[in-house]
């Protein structure tokens, strides 16, 4: 056997030669897998890489180019392997170096990605325009490179100098074409005849002053007006039926017209007139009038004429003309008896008048007035001109009355000769249209006075929506900033477009239509009822829009801040019972602090109690949201190191700054607004409530007031729940079987946040210090490691619910509590405390059945009121954070 032992050992030790050998050939199967794996990653990584449509480079601190990819080199004209080593700064252009250097130097410096725009130029001595993507990366040698990335913006560039360049001939077209405008004005006013432009409506809209003269009409009379309500004494078939048929056959007519004009109603004065239609965009714009006087010409042709026919001729001419017009001629004697008369009007025929005079057929009313200017005429020898009214048949007929002398071949008046013209017809369309004037004029001040003091917008729009009249606007100083401008033009393309789109649906479908509108300007919301309606022209074609708007914004305003209080108001209610609905302080001080954020919002939230002089905070909230870990530091803190409490307590009042940094150093920047409470429990300050904020004058009276309300509340319900635990601990120290030695009670360290909140970074003191003589009715002070009542040996931490969390970690048990009674107290002050605690339970379960149910039911309510809040502050922070 002794033989056999070193040949089994061999063979042992060959075994496990066989074993590791087929462990260490299974690894190298792995790794060779996992090397082919990594091998085709790697080629198709560098596919990506190499092959993709944007250059990719690798840079040294020096500009040395360590890797780049196809692309890249292409750029440059080079190969691959070429471009590798060669520094990118030779390819950049020279008045670009500067610029790329420091964009280097920047990449290099920091690590967050940098942008520049530069020019390169190939070995071909192309010129590229490039926009190249850096970031500074640290290789496994510890040395610092440069991921450059570069995209090719030769074409982007070119275009945007193209689009540069159109722009400017732009620019020198509309000058050419303002200059040819201004040519063109100045033609127009300054030409020797009459020139006129006409809507569709045949309402003038220009017209040069030598057409004014013609028309014997101030220039601006013209202006929105038709040439039927200007000049109704021209010939109609002339003037409206031509413009007519040029408006609709779009063709224009040349012709020659005459008309008596009432600054001579006997005399005819000739005119040659053009009238031709205007497009605009393929679709009628205006008719344009074109108008000069010939009467010299043609009154030298009838007179010419008249010298060739001889009396004859011209007697029946004289005779053609005035039968066919309103114009009576007559002849009378220096008694005023009737020698001659043709065309007479009204009244007895021409053989019964001869011989006659005025009062023989005329009213008595109308012969006085008559006669004398007659009479007038024989005295003074002098002719005149007036007109007169009379009355035939129950019927105003008014006259143009010319009367001069008759005289004889001595000069010797022998009668009168007269005319008279018929210009009822001219004066009642002047009354007519004086009235409609008088009319338009009290239509437009009653419309105008119903507006001026009412929150209604009243415009017009053409049909590309550019605003061409506007009444009372709202929101801009004057009616200028709308005029020939849309609607995205004046509020932006979101509330533009969106007016836009229901303003083009009105036009297209021909149908009314009303909308609420919401509009923002300088940040502040509008609200608008809004009608829009088609607006059509003489022919009924849809020409524009017209439309109202009246202002909403008060109303909505109200009815928000209504909405908000009265969700507030309910919120504070439910909050209040939510508070009162436990007697455990635990419990308590929980629903305090979730009840608390929806009163009011802030970023961050605690609840200190007040012992002697000193406090401690017994929950917070919103510190470990924001990863904060304040230090440890002893359970209580003299309220005099803390300025804000040390001013509540003095005054008993809530204190709110706008930047809580100016009153201390509070260790980080974030904090600013700052609210604070104390808590009152029969007038005398047992805690304090302070909430913080990230914003600036964030909180407001109104938040004060309605913290000092629930803080009431809230002290009411600590102090119950306080009374009821020391009514409990009296009742257990009667049923003890006798006192042994007491205890040490010991308060755990809490996390505090005032490193943050109040700068005081207080350090652990001797149990000495920290333990001075107790007052009557104090609890003992702990001892530094000391295990209270109810304490975990071996993790020094009160059990069950009587700390609560702050910022993740175990809350302390609530101090304050009255010591256990011994001796004589047993008897006497505890019977009175559990008297006190008995009552203080009955007014905390008072509520405890419905606050139970109450607690979930209210967080909706909450969520309103911090929603308004945040709307009514332009989206300030509410309370969850």
């Amino acid at each position: 056997m002794s033989n056999l032992a070193p040949f089994q050992a061999n063979t042992a030790r060959l075994q496990q030669l066989e074993a590791e050998n087929a462990r260490l050939q299974r690894t190298h199967a792995e790794l060779r897998q996992a090397n082919e794996d990594l091998a085709l990653a790697r080629n198709r990584f560098a596919d990506l890489y190499d092959f993709a449509p944007v250059g990719y480079l690798i840079l040294k601190a020096d500009g040395a180019v360590a890797e780049a990819n196809v692309f890249a080199a292409q750029l440059v004209g080079l190969e691959r392997t070429q471009l590798i080593g060669q520094n990118w700064l030779n390819f950049t252009q020279a008045e670009d170096r500067a610029v790329f250097l420091a964009f280097v130097a920047h990449a290099l410096s920091t690590s967050v990605l940098g942008t520049c725009e530069v020019r390169i130029e190939s070995r071909q001595g192309q010129v590229l325009d490039i926009a190249a993507h850096a970031r500074r990366l640290q290789e496994g040698d510890g040395q610092f490179y440069l991921y450059l990335a570069i995209n090719d913006i030769t074409a982007r560039k070119k275009m945007e100098a193209e689009r540069a360049q159109l722009l400017q001939e732009n620019q020198e077209v509309l000058a050419q074409l303002e200059q040819t405008v201004a040519m063109l004005d100045a033609l127009f006013d300054g030409a020797p005849v009459g020139l006129a432009f006409l809507d569709p409506n045949l309402r003038y809209q220009k017209l040069n002053q030598a057409l004014a003269e013609i028309n014997n009409l101030p220039l601006e009379d013209h202006l929105g007006h038709t040439p039927a309500e200007l000049l109704p004494f021209l010939d109609q078939a002339s003037t409206v039926d031509r413009l007519g048929q040029v408006r609709e056959t779009g063709r224009p007519l040349h012709f020659q017209t005459e008309s008596l004009m009432p600054e001579d109603p006997i005399h005819k004065r000739y005119w040659w007139a053009f009238y031709y239609p205007v497009f605009l965009r393929g679709k009628l714009w205006g008719i344009g009038v074109v108008v000069m006087e010939n009467t010299p010409q043609k009154r030298a042709e009838v007179a010419l004429r008249q010298s060739h026919e001889a009396l004859r001729i011209s007697a029946e001419r004289f005779r053609a003309a005035l039968s066919i017009s309103p114009i009576t001629v007559f002849m009378q004697n220096r008694a005023l008896e009737y020698t001659w008369l043709y065309n007479e009007t009204f009244g007895p025929q021409l053989e019964e008048l001869l011989g006659q005079r005025d009062d023989d057929f005329l009213p008595p009313e109308a012969v006085a007035e008559l006669t004398a200017l007659k009479q007038q005429v024989l005295e003074s020898g002098q002719g005149l001109q007036t007109e007169l009214a009379q009355v035939h048949q129950g019927q105003t007929i008014y006259f143009d009355l010319k009367l001069e002398p008759l005289r004889d071949a001595e000069g010797r008046i022998t009668g009168i000769i007269g005319a008279s013209l018929d210009i009822t017809r001219s004066k009642q369309a002047a009354a007519e249209l004086a009235v409609s004037h008088e009319r338009l004029r009290i239509s437009e001040e009653r419309f105008r006075t119903a507006l001026k003091n009412s929150p209604m917008t009243v415009f017009n729009q053409d049909l590309d929506l550019r605003y061409t009249w506007v009444y009372n606007n709202l929101l801009l100083n004057s009616p200028e900033d709308f005029l020939g401008r849309t609607d995205a033009e004046l509020w932006g393309p979101e509330h533009g477009n969106f007016l836009t789109r229901l303003k083009r649906q009105v036009i297209e479908s021909g149908r009314e239509l009303r909308q609420e509108v919401q509009m923002m300007v300088q940040d502040r919301p509008y609200y608008f009822d809004s009608v829009f309606a088609p607006y059509y022209d003489a022919n009924g074609e849809i020409t524009g829009l017209i439309g109202a708007s009246f202002d909403l914004t008060e109303q909505k305003e109200i009815a928000f801040e209504l909405l908000r209080q009265r969700l507030l108001a309910e919120a504070l209610a439910d909050a209040v019972q939510a508070v009162h609905g436990s007697i455990n302080l635990s419990e308590v001080l929980d629903y305090i602090m979730s009840s608390m954020a929806s009163v009011i919002p802030h970023d961050l939230a605690d609840i200190m109690l007040l012992e002697g002089e000193e406090v401690q905070v017994v929950r917070s909230r919103g510190y470990s949201q924001r990863r904060l870990t304040p230090s440890v530091i002893p359970v209580q803190v003299p309220v005099a190191q803390v300025p804000v409490l040390a001013r509540m307590l003095v005054s008993q009042r809530a204190l709110s700054l706008d930047d809580l940094q100016d009153e201390m150093a509070l260790g980080v920047d974030w904090v600013h607004g700052y609210l604070g409470v104390p808590l009152l429990w029969q007038k005398r300050v047992v805690g304090f409530i302070n909430l913080m904020s990230t914003a600036r004058a964030f909180f407001l009276p109104e938040h004060a007031r309605k913290l000092s309300i629930f803080a009431a509340q809230a002290a009411l319900a600590i102090r119950n729940a306080q009374l009821y635990e020391e009514a409990q601990e009296a009742a257990a120290l009667q049923r003890a079987p006798a006192p042994g030695p007491r205890p040490a009670r010991c308060r755990e360290p809490v996390a505090l946040y005032l490193q943050y909140h109040c700068g005081v970074f207080a350090a652990p003191a001797p149990a000495q210090a920290r333990s001075p003589a107790r007052q009557p009715g104090e609890a003992p002070h702990p001892e530094p490691g000391g295990a209270g009542r109810n304490a975990d040996p071996a993790a020094g931490t009160a059990p069950g619910k009587a700390g609560g969390q702050l910022d993740g970690r175990t809350a302390p048990a609530i101090g304050g509590r009255r010591p256990r009674p011994h001796g004589p107290e047993r008897g006497s002050a505890g019977a009175e405390r559990a008297r006190i605690a008995r009552g203080g339970q009955r007014g905390a379960l008072s509520h405890h059945a419905r606050g139970a149910d109450q607690h979930h039911q209210t967080r909706a309510g909450f969520a309103r009121a911090g929603a308004l809040h945040r709307a009514g502050r332009g989206g300030a922070l509410d309370g969850g954070r």
